[in-house]
């Protein structure tokens, strides 16, 4: 078995950067040779590149972002008294199908919140389990 050229390593790497989804295996080198998924595997953690879960964010529309803004920069100067009349809330989703559509991306170190290693997605009705809680100032 031969194993990629330098020439062929740059190639896969630059694709991992562009794209960073890209699911391993359909990579095909430009000049004939096999190459397996470890050695692709290998050479991009070789190259710094880590294979992790992406961010999942809503897609924003420039009105939301700019709404979103708008929001932050009008309580900028709030006090810890003002604060204390706000609830925050969260939520988590158990998905309980064994296929949960997670995608792995390949990423540099530290690059989590970079935009281009996100994931854009739109929420879809699964079989799973949400989780909802709020937090407010001075509770229990």
């Amino acid at each position: 078995m031969q194993w990629a050229l330098g020439a062929e390593d740059l190639r896969v790497y630059n694709q991992k950067i562009c794209l960073s989804s890209v699911y391993p295996y359909p990579v095909a080198p430009s000049q004939g040779t096999h190459v397996s998924s470890r050695n692709i595997r290998r050479r991009l953690a070789e190259g710094c590149l880590e294979s992790r879960h992406p961010l999942g964010v809503l897609p924003l529309l420039p009105t939301h972002l700019h709404l979103r803004c708008e929001w932050c920069r009008g309580r900028g100067n709030w006090t810890a008294a003002e604060w204390s009349q706000v609830v925050f809330s969260d939520d988590s989703r158990f998905n309980l199908s064994s296929d949960d559509n997670r995608i792995r991306a390949w990423r540099p170190p530290n690059e989590r919140l970079n935009p281009a290693f996100e994931l854009q997605q739109h929420t879809f009705p699964t079989a799973g389990v949400m989780v909802w809680g709020t937090i407010a100032y001075n509770t229990q």
